[in-house]
């Protein structure tokens, strides 16, 4: 009986620790060098912010700003910019012109495939954005510029 007893609490333990995690698709893009990234190489047990952009789009630079501005704010959560560009001098550009020196953790990787639809679902928003929430089961999306306000009350 006894053993029964413990086996339901580590069932229930274990249960509770995937429900705390961060539940995003598995994805596979590509970083700024051309290898394989994978979801797997993101941390589960942060918050992530999930956004498809175009380095040269003033809205996804707006975005961004407004990201950087409020840094001290989102040191708990994790940033991934997936763009269909095909420039890493671009993508670098954008990341260093809005996340050098600002210790966020970012990630950027590249959707040479044209897969971010097939892993994150079709919008027709200017905006992909994707906020995962530690321990929810469904993100929240956003298909336009979002404050730092409106991100931090949903976190």
């Amino acid at each position: 009986m006894l053993s029964k007893i413990v086996a339901f609490i580590f069932t229930i333990c274990m249960v509770g620790s995937v429900q705390a995690q961060v539940l995003y698709p598995a994805f596979t893009f590509y970083d700024l060098e051309g290898k394989v990234a994978t979801s797997e190489t993101l941390d589960r047990n942060k918050s992530t912010f999930i956004m498809q952009f175009d380095p040269y789009c003033d809205h996804c630079n707006d975005q961004a700003e407004t990201i950087a501005m409020s840094a001290e704010q989102f040191q708990d959560v994790q940033f991934v910019f997936i763009t269909f560009i095909p420039e890493p001098d671009a993508i670098q550009a954008f990341r260093d012109k809005h996340f050098k020196d600002t210790g966020l953790d970012v990630h950027f990787f590249q959707d040479l495939d044209f897969q971010f639809e097939t892993y994150f679902g079709y919008t027709e928003s200017a905006l992909s954005i994707y906020l995962y929430k530690l321990g929810k089961r469904q993100p929240k999306f956003f298909g336009k510029e979002v404050p730092a306000e409106t991100l931090l009350n949903y976190l």
